[in-house]
C-alpha cells in the first residue's frame, strides 16, 4: 500500500492499471457495493500478492450498472482508501476479474453459476434484503430498488 497524506495527493495518483493477468474466477459475489470493494475484494488482492492464492472474483449487480460503468473503463480495478489517525494508505484492487450486471446478462450469471472453477458463491445483503418470489423460483428484480 502506498502512504498518502492529503487529497492534493489522492488526487495525482495514476489512474488504476491492472497490472499483470486477471486471475481466475473462483468467487462469485452478489452486491459489488463500496463496502464489498473496500474489504472483500480488498482482502482477496492481498491475499494474491503474497501468492499465497490467486482468486479471481466475479462480481454480479442485480440491478445498478453504476458500479460496472465506473470500472469497466478501468479493467474493473480501483483504489481502495484505508484511513485512519496515524496515516491513510491507497491500495490498487485488482482482484475482480469480471463484471455482469444480471438484468443485462442473466445467460452470462447463470453460466458462471454452474462454472466448476467457482468455489465460493456470496452475497452483499442489503438492508432492503432482496425479495424472492416463490411461485416462480426467482429473485424478483423490481422490489425494492436498489442504490
Amino acid at each position: 500500500m502506498n502512504s498518502i497524506s492529503s487529497e492534493e495527493e489522492l488526487k495525482k495518483l495514476p489512474r488504476p492499471i491492472r497490472k499483470g493477468a486477471k486471475r481466475a474466477p473462483k468467487i462469485m459475489h452478489f452486491g459489488p457495493g463500496a463496502f464489498f470493494r473496500s474489504f472483500v475484494a480488498s482482502l482477496i488482492d492481498e491475499v494474491n500478492q503474497k501468492d499465497i492464492e490467486k482468486w479471481g472474483i466475479i462480481a454480479v449487480s442485480l440491478n445498478s450498472e453504476s458500479t460496472f460503468d465506473k470500472l469497466e473503463g478501468q479493467d474493473f480495478v480501483f483504489n481502495a482508501l484505508s484511513m485512519s489517525s496515524e496515516k491513510n494508505e491507497i491500495q490498487q484492487v485488482s482482484s475482480i476479474s469480471d463484471f455482469f450486471v444480471a438484468k443485462k446478462d442473466r445467460q452470462s450469471v447463470l453460466d458462471a453459476l454452474s462454472d466448476e472453477q467457482i468455489e465460493i458463491v456470496s452475497l452483499t445483503i442489503t438492508e432492503k434484503g432482496y425479495h424472492y418470489n416463490s411461485n416462480k423460483k426467482e429473485l424478483d428484480f423490481r422490489q425494492p430498488k436498489h442504490n
